[in-house]
């Protein structure tokens, strides 16, 4: 964690918003399953990232509460917070695609 001198209430705030992205996917998740068979790019990308977002709660949770720091397991964590950041960018175009935005 000290690799970047991050400040010191940063560890609560990644977590606060790790949350908050968690449950907004959630969120987002039953919406469209309550709006019935619209089955779209968009939500297949919805459920992927969603699906990402739990393990890296997972391995975030698991990686914190660990007796014995395992880099690999903070790397996979690492890693994959990157390539849900990314995915999360295409459901958003995907979704404002749909709608005619773009």
């Amino acid at each position: 964690m000290g690799k970047y001198r991050k400040p010191k209430q940063w560890f609560k705030a990644h977590k606060a918003v790790g949350m908050v992205g968690g449950l907004l996917s959630i969120f987002g998740l039953l919406y469209m399953a309550s709006l019935g068979p619209v089955w779209s790019i968009h939500l297949y990308m919805g459920i992927l990232t969603s699906a990402i977002i739990v393990i890296i709660i997972v391995l975030g949770f698991v990686t914190v509460r660990a007796k014995k720091p395992n880099p690999q397991m903070r790397s996979v964590h690492l890693w994959l917070g990157r390539i849900m950041l990314l995915l999360m960018f295409i459901t958003l175009l995907a979704g404002f695609w749909r709608v005619g935005i773009l």
